[in-house]
This record gives C-alpha cells, structure tokens and sequence, in this order.
C-alpha cells in the first residue's frame, strides 16, 4: 500500500476526476485505511463543487483594473521592508560578525592544512 504523502498529492486530481484507473484505484484502497486522507479527499470534492458552482463564465467576470496589480505590488514591497527593519541594527551587526568569524576560521582551517 502506498503512504499518505505519495497519495495526498494525488487526492487532487482524484478530486477533478483526472487520475487513470490504476492510481484512483490505489487511492481508493488508501482511502478505505485513512480516515485522515479521506477527510482530506472529502475537502478537495466540496472545493471542486464550489468551483463548479462558480461556473465557466470567466468571459463575464469583470477586469480589475492596471493599478491594482501594482498595489498589491507595492504593497507586498512594503511589508518586506517592514520585516527587514524589524531586526536591530546590533542585530545585523552581530550577524555580520558571526559571519566573519566562520570565514576567518575557515580560512585558518584551510591554511594549516
């Protein structure tokens, strides 16, 4: 039988009705043995209901407009730099200086050798 791991990135197309008749067939085996699998199984079947819900009519569905593809952009950008800041300069410096010191050991290591 086949693990968890190797059948959930299968339990996807299983879901969309993509896999050919061996590999569903090994899901289905796995799923009889996996409660955990088949909850995640159940999940992706009630998603794909969703989408089909949803329906294919992308033709109609309104077009965001240019600027907001570089909001989100700057955005994102923003965040980042708010994330690098959050680190202390001492921090940066002591991180700098731990680097320093491996490589200086380093190339001690390589000289005496």
């Amino acid at each position: 039988m086949t693990g968890c791991h190797a059948i959930r990135t299968l339990l996807g197309a299983d879901a969309l009705g993509l896999l050919d008749a061996a590999e569903a067939a090994e899901v289905r085996a796995h799923l009889a043995a996996c409660p955990a699998c088949a909850a995640e199984r159940a999940r992706l079947v009630e998603a794909v209901a969703l989408l089909d819900l949803a329906g294919d009519d992308a033709d109609e569905l309104p077009v965001p407009p240019p600027a907001l593809e570089q909001a989100v952009l700057d955005r994102y950008a923003r965040a980042r730099r708010a994330r690098r800041r959050r680190m202390p300069r001492w921090g940066r410096a002591a991180l700098a200086g731990a680097a320093a010191a491996v490589a200086a050991t380093a190339a001690v290591v390589v000289i005496v050798t």
